[in-house]
């Protein structure tokens, strides 16, 4: 919200009216592939998507990093996809998993599950590291897009701005 929003003209502007109150989470998200799409490796993505321009792709709506994210591979690549924006990132990866869509960026709760009972494929995550957790998942930059440097997704809480310091 804070690094987004003030760059999509939404008439919020968060900078000037909310303050941070604490770091609440950090993770990154991870790309996905459906089972019905051939490709095991970004590569493998990459080549199907210059093979069929405007392959489609989910994500948890506009402007969301799911979609920003994917953005940025389409430019690495220079490959043309199709953005389908959804609301929210679980009916993504269920458009995913029924082939309504070849890819999307989700969070490992959501794609590990799935993964393991062959629906879907994980490419790569979306972060400058490897996840201690998943290890065997390369970045992306690690898969073949170097220039793809993207921090894990932080989390926060907030309060309307003017709310006293001792209360936030």
């Amino acid at each position: 919200v804070y690094s987004i929003l003030p760059n999509i003209n939404t008439g919020v502007d968060p900078l000037k009216s909310l303050v941070p109150i604490s770091l609440a989470a950090t993770t990154p998200l991870y790309l996905g592939v459906s089972a019905t799409l051939n490709a095991a490796t970004l590569q493998e993505f990459i080549a199907a998507a210059r093979a069929k321009p405007g392959l489609p792709y989910g994500s948890a709506g506009n402007g969301t990093a799911h979609h920003l994210f994917m953005e940025l591979v389409k430019s690495l690549a220079g490959i043309d996809l199709n953005h389908i924006p959804h609301k929210g990132v679980a009916p993504a990866v269920q458009s995913m998993l029924t082939g309504e869509i070849a890819a999307a960026f989700a969070g490992i709760n959501l794609l590990l599950p799935q993964a393991r009972a062959g629906k879907l494929r994980i490419l790569g995550v979306a972060s400058d590291q490897r996840s201690a957790l998943m290890r065997d998942i390369p970045t992306i930059a690690e898969a073949g897009l170097p220039g793809f440097t993207i921090k894990p997704i932080s989390k926060g809480y907030f309060a309307p701005l003017g709310t006293p310091a001792d209360i936030a």
